[in-house]
């Protein structure tokens, strides 16, 4: 699985959490589980010991025991320290599972269920005029908060008060960036991947569980609040796209399309990406402005595809929402 992510220009660290697929099985079949989480350039754990292995450079095997009841939601958490990652560039990490041992039991499922990431905005303060955060805001020790002062002593001179704490408060929220994507598990089946089949020309919904009882080609719509910190008047939020796929399609125009409109709108606008022919596990970007005046900000999208080569077809690893801020 591709696991895409520009990291906001506060943020130090990013937390992932693999979710365990349920049920886990029972007590007389007890199971181990090694999942990988690779890191991209100048990204390193945060943590150390048993959950990582030095002898893999920059590759994690965490061994998740399987609990012996399958109540609740089980999460398998690592830190990754991205702080000497750009943010001007879209990162890429990866996560899989295997080596599932112990299984006696068919019915059992393997695997993880989803994957999340947050960031965790943990950071030092150098400007204090420019920088988010709320470490100095709250005063010192026996100082009753205020409105709001300047201690003219320190050097630099260091801000306090209520008005302090909205204005880091402010920027954090204009500079820690939206981000949602969709992504797949690749399989040599191709079963669990987003596919748009062989068609003449025809724009059509991605199908995902091919081969399986669970299939599914029907327009799968998910949504998101963009976020309005362009203006009091601005109704639009410029976000990037990021898009990993492979394609064996022929013919001239292997196309994705990103279809989106504000909630409660009426009607769909959409955004053209040309794919190349014959591509393997290739990137493509682009930009979109998203709506930000429908019901509570949010946005309905779904993806399509198109293409005009009877045997080709399009599978689609992982695509990436992020808000456009520097």
């Amino acid at each position: 699985m591709y696991i895409q992510y520009q990291k906001s220009p506060a943020t130090q660290f990013v937390c992932f959490e693999f979710e365990l697929w349920t049920p886990y099985g029972a007590v007389s079949s007890p199971k181990t589980l090694t999942i990988d989480l690779g890191l991209p350039p100048n990204a390193y754990y945060a943590t150390s010991g048993s959950m990582v292995n030095s002898a893999v450079a920059k590759t994690e095997r965490q061994i998740a025991l399987y609990p012996t009841a399958s109540a609740g939601r089980q999460v398998i958490r690592e830190f990754v320290d991205v702080s000497n990652c750009v943010s001007t560039s879209v990162l890429v990490f990866t996560g899989s599972w295997y080596a599932m041992t112990g299984s006696s039991i068919a019915a059992t499922a393997h695997g993880f269920r989803t994957v999340t990431a947050f960031e965790v905005p943990r950071q030092q303060l150098i400007n204090f005029t420019t920088d988010p955060g709320v470490e100095e805001s709250w005063g010192r020790a026996s100082m009753d908060m205020a409105d709001s002062f300047i201690d003219t002593t320190s050097s630099p001179k260091k801000k306090y008060g209520f008005q302090e704490i909205v204005r880091n408060l402010d920027i954090a929220r204009q500079r820690n960036r939206n981000q949602i994507q969709l992504s797949s598990l690749y399989d040599v089946e191709k079963n669990w991947v987003f596919i748009k089949p062989y068609g003449l020309g025809t724009e059509t919904a991605l199908s995902y569980g091919v081969g399986t009882n669970n299939a599914d080609s029907s327009n799968r719509v998910f949504y998101l609040r963009a976020k309005n910190t362009y203006g009091l008047t601005t109704t639009t939020c410029p976000y990037n796209i990021s898009v990993i796929y492979s394609t064996s399609a022929g013919g001239t125009k292997p196309y994705l399309f990103l279809n989106y409109r504000k909630h409660g709108g009426v009607g769909y606008s959409q955004v053209q990406l040309n794919l190349s022919v014959g591509a393997s596990f290739a990137t493509i970007t682009g930009t979109v402005d998203l709506p930000t005046d429908g019901t509570d900000q949010i946005v309905d999208c779904y993806l399509t595809a198109v293409t005009d080569d009877a045997t080709g077809k399009i599978l689609i690893h992982s695509f990436w929402l992020g808000e456009n801020i520097t």
